[in-house]
């Protein structure tokens, strides 16, 4: 092997470490560990979304789902079939400065608890998240 080079295998990807002014890798994944099976049918993938309460079509604004403002929506097409999902709030420049302002007054109040408590509330957020009552 040449010098400066080395190979490091980690869950399954192999990278070829190269010794360079950019210090340049290359990844190699192993095919066994990406093996998926994709469907192209909308109307399942907008079922399991919806069911799992992961799908909305508003956005989040001072804690509440909201419509846009004047109630536009843009269309959320799968790029596989280019079939209709679902119809998602089109939120302008109005909701943005609020979203703004509500994360920005969010972030005090978040940033008075410990790291502790921080570390409790985004467990239970991902806890919810992943398991859905």
């Amino acid at each position: 092997m040449m010098s400066g080079v080395g190979r490091l295998t980690v869950g399954g990807c192999q990278k070829l470490l190269m010794s360079s002014p950019r210090h340049l890798t290359s990844i190699s994944p192993s095919a066994s560990h990406f093996t998926r099976q994709m469907s192209t049918d909308t109307g399942s993938l907008a079922a399991r979304l919806s069911s799992s309460a992961l799908l909305r079509n508003q956005g989040l604004i001072g804690g509440k789902w909201v419509d846009a403002y004047d109630n536009k929506t843009i269309q959320v097409r799968n790029p596989a079939t280019g079939d209709v999902i679902t119809d998602v709030a089109c939120m302008g420049g109005r909701e943005t400065i609020d979203a703004i302002a509500s994360a920005y007054d969010a972030y005090h109040s978040w940033s008075k608890h410990t790291a502790s408590e921080r570390s409790k509330y985004l467990r239970k957020w991902y806890d919810n998240l992943t398991c859905p009552n």
